[in-house]
Formats: structure tokens, C-alpha cells, sequence
């Protein structure tokens, strides 16, 4: 029985992922903005984040 949950789980994840790749996609192509581009948050968004946290610049600030 946990090798078919495992396994069901390992299928969902897959689609979930899946999805979120063609709708990354979907929007990227419909936004058709040069310099705006749509993805996961992975490390290089984090670190670019806390170096625009308390930036002079910055503008806009949300949770």
C-alpha cells in the first residue's frame, strides 16, 4: 500500500509539475514583455530579493 501511495504521489507531483511548466509558458508568451520574463522562485529570485529588501531605490514593498 505505500508503494501505491508513493507512486501516486510521484504521478501528481509530475502533472503539478507539468502544469506549472506550460502555464510559466502560456503567461510568458501572452505578457510578451522583452524585458519581463515569469518563473519559480528558485535561488537566484531569492538572493536577488534580499538584495533589493532594503535597497534605496525600491519603490513598492509587500509580504
Amino acid at each position: 500500500m505505500a508503494a501505491c501511495k508513493l507512486s501516486m504521489r510521484e504521478e501528481l507531483e509530475r502533472r503539478y509539475t507539468e502544469l506549472r511548466r506550460q502555464l510559466i509558458q502560456t503567461a510568458n508568451e501572452a505578457l510578451d514583455l522583452p524585458d519581463t520574463r515569469l518563473a519559480l522562485v528558485d535561488s537566484a529570485s531569492c538572493a536577488a530579493f534580499r538584495h533589493w529588501e532594503n535597497h534605496s531605490n525600491r519603490k513598492v514593498d509587500w509580504d
